[in-house]
């Protein structure tokens, strides 16, 4: 998408309510009503947006088009890579993946859904099974990483449990002492 050899198809207004359409998550500004749209936004300067300003959204400081830049730099990968509007939205407990999860949706219903909600269309067969085959290298990754924890887990636990041996022998011992012996 930020290939200087792409055009850039959507304007940053655009992108915006993109975003908040595919997570279902509308965006907030600060003096306008709940729900509102980039797209509605009456002026950049009533509202100022970190994410709009990475992407183009121009000044305005002229009545042309011409100050909407059409390239595509960092910032904007930035933004989409690291920026917390996009990790937001993805953390976010009510986002459309989330309630689709929720649901008890197969992995394929999903990824349906989450697809059409993105390019109005379902995904071709390919596209389905490439995303499919991602899940399965993500599930055996957290697997992976999982056993790693555990089996850390495990050594770090090992210590204290010998620890908790050693006091408990040693309370038992302090006990024993402390009872008086039969005449």
């Amino acid at each position: 998408y930020f290939s200087h050899r792409w055009p850039r198809l959507l304007g940053a207004e655009q992108l915006l309510d993109a975003v908040c359409h595919v997570t279902d998550l509308p965006a907030t500004f600060a003096s306008l009503p709940r729900g509102t749209k980039a797209t509605q936004l009456p002026a950049p300067d009533m509202v100022s947006d970190d994410f709009l300003k990475a992407v183009g959204q121009p000044e305005r400081m002229t009545v042309c088009q011409c100050e909407r830049s059409g390239g595509s730099n960092l910032g904007m990968a930035i933004q989409f890579l690291n920026g917390p509007l996009i990790y937001e939205k993805i953390r976010a407990t009510d986002n459309r993946f989330r309630k689709l999860v929720d649901a008890g949706l197969s992995n394929e219903e999903i990824i349906s859904k989450l697809h059409l909600a993105a390019f109005s269309r379902p995904p071709t067969a390919e596209e389905l099974n490439s995303n499919l085959q991602h899940l399965v290298r993500k599930e055996a990754e957290v697997a992976a990483e999982n056993a790693r924890i555990d089996e850390e887990i495990v050594q770090l636990n090992a210590p204290i449990e010998d620890l908790r041996a050693t006091v408990r022998s040693r309370l038992l011992i302090d006990k024993l002492q402390s009872v008086p012996e039969e005449n």
